[in-house]
């Protein structure tokens, strides 16, 4: 598989990546990309899929599923999405 390098990247300007701060739901995710494209500010989607926490058994994020809903606000916005890892094998994952 060819990456192709995200144009934004060229630019002489700052990139400006936005969304939620924590993935919960897939309509929260959706909506929340929805609003940041529609700004027409934004040049790359993003979620936090995985949540690490200093506290046990707390909201460590949505996980792998959260991936599919970035998928779909990629193609419904046309803009490049990213997730932060929190692991090694989540490199993988996403």
């Amino acid at each position: 598989m060819k990456i192709e390098p995200i144009q934004v990247f060229q630019e002489k300007r700052p990139v400006i990546v936005s969304g939620t701060c924590s993935a919960e739901t897939e309509e929260q995710t959706l909506e929340t990309c929805r609003q940041v494209a529609a700004t027409g500010k934004v040049d790359i989607l993003r979620a936090g899929i995985w949540k690490p926490r200093t506290r046990p058994n707390s909201f460590e994020g949505i996980g792998t599923e959260g991936l599919k809903w970035m998928q779909k606000a990629k193609k419904e916005t046309g803009l490049p999405i990213s997730v932060e890892v929190a692991n090694f094998n989540h490199v993988f994952e996403a």
